[in-house]
């Protein structure tokens, strides 16, 4: 079973949590961070003594480096994710402010609700399983961004062949039916920006010429 961190890096980790917290979230009172079998989970205390769940941080034997994981609020889970750097792990305050960006800006003093995505392409990145999916259907839920804002290659393969181009032709050329798919994608992302819109590309994008 995996260990916890020993208790001098527990009490680090939370004082340099909440010293974060008092900088970048001014809406929260404390962080509370609880540990579980090589887990941290972190949820932030707002002013009024409410808490939100935030995320999880998996501990990889260092104290600058945690695996992270999105709360769910959908069905109240932890899923792996990736941070804005890019990599599935990272500092506790990365992680936090991940977090925080999707739970806590809706809390800000003054706000009237979650702040919208403005108008203009939304690249999401990463691998198949990273929490893409996840993290648009908060964003829809928080009111952050419509449904149909959405452009998901995934989507778009199931309209045009099913699950994988092979279920309606099995002569399909792969190749082929990933370049029409993505040309699709294209097209749907072109009308809703020249609307004026907020286009979110749901593919991977792992590559330099799927983000150009």
């Amino acid at each position: 079973m995996p260990k916890n961190p020993p208790e001098s890096m527990q009490h680090h980790l939370r004082q340099r949590l909440n010293a974060h917290a008092a900088e970048r979230w001014p809406q929260l009172a404390r962080v509370h961070v609880r540990f579980r079998t090589g887990f941290a989970y972190l949820a932030g205390e707002l002013k009024d003594g409410e808490r939100v769940p935030l995320c999880r941080l998996r501990f990889t034997g260092v104290l600058h480096t945690w695996g992270f994981a999105l709360y769910q609020a959908g069905n109240d889970s932890y899923r792996d994710g990736i941070l804005p750097s890019g990599l599935p792990a990272g500092s506790a305050e990365e992680a936090l402010d991940c977090a925080g960006d999707l739970y806590l800006k809706p809390h800000a003093p003054g706000g009237s609700g979650p702040a919208r995505v403005p108008a203009g392409l939304v690249l999401l990145v990463g691998p198949p399983a990273s929490g893409k999916t996840s993290f648009v259907r908060a964003l829809i839920a928080g009111g952050q961004i419509d449904a149909d804002a959405v452009v998901s290659s995934d989507e778009i393969r199931a309209e045009l062949f099913g699950t994988s181009p092979t279920e309606a032709d099995s002569d399909a050329d792969p190749d082929a039916a990933d370049a029409r798919i993505f040309e699709e994608r294209d097209r749907r992302i072109v009308a809703r920006l020249a609307a004026g819109h907020t286009a979110v590309a749901e593919s991977t994008n792992v590559t330099s010429q799927a983000r150009a």
